[in-house]
């Protein structure tokens, strides 16, 4: 069962912020360059818990299937 207690996702955020502020120290750019994204990168992670608790595992591989193409064609097109 997928834990979505608010202290398991606030747990979860600090994480993903302390690992994102040393990858950033890690590649010797400034801290906050790419820091405009975190909110909605923060946002998604909630919403994507809430929808993935709704979804039953065969709903689930065709959504992550379906997102994976979508995903390979922006590339194709973007590399032609």
């Amino acid at each position: 069962m997928l834990r979505t207690s608010p202290l398991f996702l606030a747990r979860s955020a600090f994480v993903l912020l302390v690992a994102w502020a040393w990858y950033e120290l890690a590649m010797r750019t400034p801290l906050f360059e790419g820091s405009r994204f975190v909110p909605f990168a923060l946002l998604a992670g909630i919403a994507g818990f809430a929808v993935y608790e709704h979804l039953t595992h065969a709903q689930f591989r065709a959504l992550m299937s379906a997102l994976l193409m979508l995903s390979g064609l922006g590339l194709l097109a973007r590399a032609l």
